[in-house]
């Protein structure tokens, strides 16, 4: 539709939906489309979380990401510089736009409470620590959880053999509580 806006008429309304799509859609989306794929656990769940937080709002991204391999969601600059090139975003001086422009382009949108650039703009303007920053965060909301898991695993299973209690800084005493 554009700029121009559509005059109130009988059954005819402007409606602007900013930040209609949340993360947790998103989540919700990219477990959807990673269905039937084969994968489990943990790697399931990080591929999830990779597509949320670099689609964010984009469900044409989202699909394109969940084609992709583990390795190349870990280094996305290339499926998504794709992406912004199908989109005519590549050819844009992005500094000349404003964030409204932006917005009806695409490449911006309200996610989770602020107006936040697309991954592929990112991608093509070689701001890899903003995609870096997408990418740890992901990998923090799954493998931190799982190395907790492991970490208790393992304390179950060999905890009789390490001697408690342990001593951190300054000598404070850690001890094994009686929940684990």
């Amino acid at each position: 539709m554009g700029a121009e806006a559509v005059k109130d008429e009988l059954c005819l309304a402007n409606v602007t939906f900013r930040g209609a799509t949340r993360k947790d859609d998103m989540h919700i989306f990219a477990s959807l489309l990673l269905e039937n794929r084969g994968l489990s656990g943990v790697e399931r769940d990080l591929k999830c979380r990779l597509i949320t937080h670099l689609a964010m709002w984009d469900d044409e991204a989202a699909r394109d990401l969940a084609k992709c391999d583990l390795g190349r969601l870990l280094e996305p600059n290339l499926i998504l510089k794709e992406l912004a090139d199908r989109r005519g975003w590549s050819d844009l001086s992005l500094s000349d736009l404003d964030e409204d422009r932006l917005w009806e382009l695409g490449a911006t949108e309200h996610f989770d409470g602020e107006m936040r650039r697309h991954s592929a703009l990112y991608a093509i303007q070689a701001h890899d620590r903003k995609l870096e920053r997408r990418i740890w965060t992901a990998e923090v909301e799954v493998l931190l959880p799982w190395i907790e898991i492991q970490r208790r695993k393992l304390l179950e299973r060999f905890g009789s053999l390490v001697q408690r209690p342990f001593f951190r800084d300054q000598r404070r005493r850690i001890q094994r509580s009686s929940r684990s």
